[in-house]
């Protein structure tokens, strides 16, 4: 080996250092945090049995066998102790990230900045929600599989190893059917894929398929779960903006401004127009200028990254409601145009000045990973914290919360309700203070949120208009 290879392989290693490392600081809250959202309604139904897993639904009405025996041994091993579960993810993530690497360094056109799409992958703020939310992990593995099925593919090793990829993946999450599209799509742009397409794995695949729709929808009768399909193109449409302000560094609470509260959006400017969001447009902007000023065409291989995006929010146009948590596999075709973007800036700028806005960069997305995984941990503290606060008389809480957070609400009632009682030893009840029409002194407490005291305050009835709060998944009163 060469001076200059041993110099790229020295660099190399140290720049996989720095990413694991920067991945660490990024995703440190997200292990230090309670569970939240549906997590311990997920674990806690959770069954090991070949006979349960392949015989009824969970959660909800869906049919993912293996994540729920993931789960249930979880849950098993760990009980309700959350570190264990988020190192589990972590480790799902980063063996992702691995993936995304060897699989666009195996594409020609691609390889200069494949490195840099694992990196922008592993550190793209919107994972946050499939890493640091336990119940996340049915689209991490399903994506996991994904991956690593097309690298299976791209290296062609013995093709019948895909069944148990294909199994596996189908089992944690219904998305991962679209694996057989993005095989297609790679095919057509690289002559290895395209040696892939052989009979018998594609009879295997397909009956895999078959037999898996065959058994949800008919033997078993299973629908869409929680998510029931409609068509409907201004729904679709709609939900195919909101993905992509979340991809190009958008967030959850800055959509629910311009979808629910446009008058508000000067109030919050920041939340939706969001630094990384900012940035992301300048690049943009930067490279079509320059490709314009330079004469540079648009190549077939240059619409992979926007391929990827497109097979990989299909769903978004059959589902009414918006879980973004199926948005992780658009994001490394996202992070590979966006990484061709910064490679091509990376030439044409000069050294000092470019490493100089690579690492301003880094750190932008590292502090806005890490500030909503805090996010995350802070809500884990109050769900945490319910049960010391919940007056001994109370069977019912009802909390003052608003529709406008839909989803980004730190609690979920059932998860909830769950908690309480393994802690109190009684039933508890969970509801929103717009479902409750009266409340029952004896048996009902009202309960609101107060901004940066980590604490929750009893009142004793829920007055004033809830809001948002920059940066928090709780609410505050004006």
């Amino acid at each position: 080996m060469n001076t200059q290879s041993l110099q790229a392989s020295e660099t190399k290693r140290w720049a996989t250092i720095a990413l694991l490392t920067l991945c660490a600081i990024a995703y440190l809250p997200a292990w230090l945090s309670f569970f939240v959202k549906d997590d311990i309604a997920l674990a806690t139904s959770a069954r090991i049995g070949l006979d349960t897993l392949l015989s009824h639904s969970w959660p909800g009405g869906f049919f993912r066998p293996a994540a729920e025996l993931l789960f249930a041994v979880q849950h098993t091993l760990f009980g309700l102790s959350p570190l264990p579960y988020h190192l589990v993810s972590f480790s799902a993530h980063l063996a992702t990230t691995f993936f995304v690497y060897r699989l666009f360094d195996q594409l020609p056109p691609h390889r200069p900045y494949a490195f840099i799409a694992a990196a922008l992958f592993a550190l793209h703020p919107l994972n946050t929600e499939t890493v640091s939310w336990i119940s996340g992990q049915m689209s991490l593995f399903s994506t996991l599989c994904t991956l690593a099925m097309l690298y299976w593919l791209r290296i062609s090793r013995p093709l019948i190893a895909l069944v148990p990829f294909f199994i596996l993946g189908l089992g944690f999450y219904e998305n991962f059917l679209l694996v057989l599209l993005l095989w297609g799509m790679l095919c057509l742009c690289d002559d290895q894929f395209r040696a892939t397409l052989r009979p018998a794995p594609l009879y295997a695949l397909g009956i895999c398929s078959a037999g898996y729709l065959y058994w949800r929808f008919w033997v078993l009768n299973l629908s869409g779960g929680n998510y029931q399909p409609a068509l409907s193109l201004k729904t679709g449409l709609l939900n195919i903006v909101y993905y992509f302000y979340l991809l190009v560094g958008g967030s959850a609470i800055g959509g629910r401004v311009i979808r629910y509260r446009p008058d508000q959006l000067y109030d919050y400017f920041f939340d939706v127009f969001t630094p990384l969001l900012i940035c992301n447009t300048l690049l943009v902007l930067a490279y079509l200028w320059l490709a314009h000023r330079n004469a540079i065409r648009p190549t077939t291989h240059a619409a992979l990254p926007l391929a990827w995006i497109a097979i990989a929010l299909l769903p978004a146009l059959l589902l009414p409601e918006r879980p973004r948590r199926l948005s992780y596999l658009a994001v490394p075709g996202y992070a590979l145009a966006l990484s061709h973007i910064l490679f091509y800036l990376y030439t044409k700028t000069r050294l000092g000045l470019a490493r100089t806005g690579i690492a301003f960069y880094a750190l932008l997305l590292v502090a806005t990973l890490y500030l909503r995984n805090d996010d995350w941990q802070s809500a884990g503290g109050l769900e945490r914290a319910i049960p010391t606060v919940v007056a001994a008389h109370c069977h019912n809480l009802v909390f003052d919360v608003p529709n406008l957070l839909g989803d980004a609400l730190f609690f979920n009632s059932i998860s909830t309700s769950l908690w309480l009682g393994s802690q109190t030893a009684r039933p508890v009840s969970i509801r929103a203070h717009q479902e409750q029409n009266q409340l029952q002194p004896a048996q009902d407490c009202s309960y609101r949120f107060i901004r940066g005291t980590g604490t929750i305050r009893l009142t004793p009835d829920a007055v004033g208009s809830p809001l948002f709060t920059r940066g928090h998944n709780w609410v505050r009163t004006r």
